[in-house]
């Protein structure tokens, strides 16, 4: 298939590497590491953590976190992109800045 084409292809490994923020549906046991603020074993609903992209799409599908939306693309960043995208260096901001946003706006 081409999406098991496109598995194999550097560019979209290193992109499902792509950190980003999910928050916890349920609690998860002996996972508190994941969190820098917690000092529990647990990893607490409600919390919000980074993870790869891969991950925090099984994570959503399963219902068990909620994908949250990067800083690179929330209001406040796309109102800077309106506003002056010749001086905004988005690979800077993420080397895979288009392919997350594409992976990201295909979530239902």
């Amino acid at each position: 298939s081409c999406h098991a084409a496109q598995y194999f292809e550097v560019g979209a490994l290193s992109m499902e590497d792509e950190r980003v923020p999910v928050s916890t549906v349920i609690q998860f046991a002996g996972l508190g590491y994941l969190d820098p603020g917690s000092h529990t074993d647990d990893l607490e609903a409600n919390s919000k953590i980074e993870v790869p992209l891969w991950l925090a799409l099984l994570l959503q599908k399963k219902r068990i976190a909620n994908l949250d939306t990067p800083k690179i693309f929330n209001k406040r960043s796309r109102d800077n992109l309106e506003a002056g995208a010749g001086s905004i260096n988005l690979r800077e901001q993420s080397p895979h800045y288009f392919t997350v946003g594409i992976a990201l706006s295909r979530i239902k």
